[in-house]
């Protein structure tokens, strides 16, 4: 089997490490010097120039890089038969879920107010809220928003989860589709975003959205950037409804140095890197399509097309 490989953040030289140690006879080339593209068997990429994926007339799949599909499905022209598998990495999950309870917390125990206080030299015990009574919601339970739901429900928080079907996951609340939208949201006073870039998910969180949220609540985002209006959210705060946001992602990346997120009093800026991996988990999923493929079992972890994920 011959893989050609387009990476992302992480070095080409990264990933021929991993595929060497956990699959030796698997040929990797570095795109864009793939030799004889009717001899790839699978094309391993997070975003490709429109029309590349066509040039490759052999693939049996092409695997993900990197979480969300959105980007490598805007090529109109990759084959509808062709399988896409997402990217699976339990490393992903975990430091998605480390970076979004970490920002749950420091809202939730009012860390920004403690650090001016010690800047002040001021001793200010304030009453702590018990976890109980904090209600949280996280929009999108894959891979990723799930492991976040499942650590902040086992944190004691009250957690209930907004999707597309309903995930049935133990201490966590289900609000399924557009109609469970508007009380999924009037009952979440931190609401978490980690849904995919979908039709459906493009500018969800507008300003009517954030209307419904309880006043007072805080904003998390760390899926994807055009799930938010930014000039909604920067409405929201500037009048008090909102106390706040953490965001990781946007919709221009990178964020351009004169964005008004940058100096916002109520905003938290971090670069995209809530959920970060090494390509040693991330290669697993890969290899084991492979050999999926050579067994004549079927795919794990495919793309459904029209989901968008």
């Amino acid at each position: 089997m011959i893989l050609a490989l387009k990476s992302g953040r992480l070095s080409a030289q990264d990933w021929i490490e991993a595929f060497a140690a956990k699959m030796p006879e698997l040929e990797v080339r570095v795109w864009p010097d793939c030799g004889d593209r009717a001899e790839v068997d699978v094309l391993f990429t997070t975003r490709i120039p429109k029309g590349e994926v066509a040039s490759f007339p052999n693939l049996k799949f092409v695997a993900l890089v990197a979480a969300g599909a959105d980007r490598f499905l805007a090529d109109p022209d990759i084959p509808a038969h062709l399988p896409i598998v997402r990217a699976y990495n339990p490393e992903q999950a975990l430091t998605m879920k480390a970076w979004v309870v970490y920002q749950v917390i420091r809202h939730h125990r009012e860390m920004p107010q403690y650090e001016a206080d010690q800047k002040a030299h001021r001793w200010d015990r304030r009453p702590v809220l018990q976890p109980r009574f904090v209600r949280v919601g996280v929009m999108g339970l894959g891979q990723l928003g799930g492991a976040a739901a499942r650590s902040l429900a086992d944190l004691g928080y009250d957690v209930a989860g907004w999707s597309r079907g309903g995930r049935g996951i133990e201490g966590v609340d289900d609000f399924i589709g557009p109609d469970g939208l508007m009380a999924f949201l009037a009952r979440t006073e931190i609401l978490i975003g980690i849904l995919p870039f979908t039709r459906e998910t493009d500018r969800l969180l507008d300003g009517p959205a954030f209307a419904a949220l309880p006043k007072g609540a805080y904003v998390i985002n760390c899926g994807r950037g055009e799930l938010i209006v930014e000039k909604d959210l920067l409405a929201a705060l500037d009048s008090g409804h909102l106390s706040g946001a953490a965001l990781d992602v946007f919709r221009q990346e990178p964020l351009p140095a004169d964005h008004v997120f940058w100096d916002h009093p109520k905003i938290t800026v971090t670069p995209h890197n809530s959920s970060t991996s090494s390509a040693w988990g991330a290669v697993d999923i890969v290899i084991e399509n492979i050999r999926r493929y050579q067994n004549g079992e079927p795919l794990r972890a495919t793309i459904d097309r029209q989901a968008g994920y």
